[in-house]
């Protein structure tokens, strides 16, 4: 789930929640029409509840393939940020 993010320095209660998503089956998720902002993006796993602040800040005419980049749940129960390279 997002949740808008402004001053406050907790999440998330007496927020609304700006979107929601599940996972596919290989873990990969995708949120549509998110308009650029502060954030908090909440994870649930077996009853534990993971949440990280983030900004999104679209580049105009992007060209940034969204299946390269995403955020994973460590071993230690942080968010992750994660980005493929490939080389030529």
């Amino acid at each position: 789930m997002l949740y808008p993010r402004g001053s406050e320095a907790k999440c998330c209660e007496g927020l609304s929640v700006a979107a929601r998503t599940v996972t596919r089956s290989d873990g990969s998720y995708q949120f549509k029409k998110i308009e650029a902002g502060r954030y908090w993006i909440v994870a649930s796993w077996y009853e534990t509840t993971y949440q990280m602040p983030i900004t999104f800040a679209p580049k105009p005419k992007s060209k940034t393939d969204c299946a390269t980049q995403g955020l994973s749940i460590g071993s230690d129960g942080k968010f992750k940020r994660w980005q493929k390279v490939v080389l030529d």
